[in-house]
C-alpha cells in the first residue's frame, strides 16, 4: 500500500490537537496533568499485578512452574501501588480543589 501524505499529515495534526487539554494552561504544567499521569501509572501497576495473579490462579501455572515466584511479583506490585497511592491522592486533591486562576 502507498502512503497518502495528506492523510498522514492530518493524522499527525489530529494527534497533536488531541494532546491539548482544556485545563486553562497552554504551555505550563497543570495539577490535572499530574493527577492523570499518576492515575495511569496506578492503572499500569494494577494491570501488572493481574498479569501475575491470573496465570498463577486460573492457568494453574503455580504447579507447572514451581520455581517461578508469582507471589513475590504480586507482592512487589502491591507495594509499588501502596507507595504510589499517597502521591495520587495528593495530586487528585490539588487537581480538584478550586484555587482560582493560576
Amino acid at each position: 500500500m502507498r502512503t497518502d501524505p495528506v492523510k498522514t499529515g492530518l493524522a499527525f495534526g489530529a494527534e497533536r490537537l488531541g494532546r491539548l487539554k482544556r485545563n486553562g494552561r497552554l504551555v505550563s504544567y497543570s495539577p490535572l496533568s499530574r493527577f492523570e499521569e499518576l492515575k495511569f501509572l496506578a492503572m499500569g501497576i494494577d494491570g501488572k499485578k493481574q498479569l501475575w495473579t491470573t496465570p498463577r490462579d486460573l492457568a494453574g501455572l503455580r504447579e507447572r512452574l514451581p520455581d517461578f515466584d508469582f507471589d513475590h511479583l504480586i507482592d512487589r506490585a502491591a507495594r509499588q501501588r501502596a507507595g504510589l497511592e499517597p502521591f495520587r491522592v495528593r495530586a487528585g486533591t490539588d487537581a480538584f480543589t478550586t484555587h482560582g486562576p493560576q
